[in-house]
């Protein structure tokens, strides 16, 4: 999930939205391209399943306790 901010704020300054669900290889599954709008998609729990068998990013994950090393 990739939420953006949009609009026009204070000095002029404009943000572009742009919110968007993405699946973990890239393919854009629901996306608001500008304004207010509701970003939508279904989760397949069985490729989420087969995704994370071939991209088994959690394993890599370090969990410490005090300074790094």
């Amino acid at each position: 999930f990739a939420s953006a901010q949009g609009g026009h704020h204070p000095g002029g300054r404009r943000t572009f939205g742009h919110s968007m669900i993405i699946d973990p290889w890239g393919r854009i599954l629901a996306q608001v391209e500008e304004g207010q709008g509701l970003a939508i998609a279904t989760l397949d729990l069985a490729a989420q399943r087969t995704v994370r068998s071939q991209l088994p990013a959690l394993t890599h994950r370090k969990i410490a306790v005090g300074p790094a090393r």
